[in-house]
Formats: C-alpha cells, sequence, structure tokens
C-alpha cells in the first residue's frame, strides 16, 4: 500500500513539475491565492517529497 500510495503521489508531483510524459495531456498547475501567480517552477517538488516521504 506504501508503495502504491508514494508512486501515485510522485507521479502527481511531476505532473505539476512539469517533467512527466503525461504533461502534454493532462497539465495540472498550483496557483497562489492571495497573487495569482503560478507556484510550478520555483521548486522540483517530486524531489523533495522523495526526501521527505521515506520511512
Amino acid at each position: 500500500m506504501y508503495e502504491i500510495i508514494e508512486g501515485a503521489i510522485h507521479s502527481i508531483l511531476c505532473m505539476i513539475d512539469r517533467v512527466d510524459e503525461l504533461v502534454g495531456k493532462l497539465s495540472i498547475d498550483l496557483i497562489d491565492n492571495e497573487t495569482n501567480e503560478s507556484l510550478s517552477g520555483n521548486t522540483a517538488l517530486h524531489e523533495e517529497f522523495m526526501r521527505y516521504f521515506k520511512i
């Protein structure tokens, strides 16, 4: 179960970071509610996630 959840979250973060092959089919973006600016491109969320999610 752990590996399935880890894989799903990692895939979503890759789509947000636009480093996944699904980017051409589905685009996800995080928008700051106060500034209306995109948060993508500021950091590699999928890499940061892997550092913190490991047990």
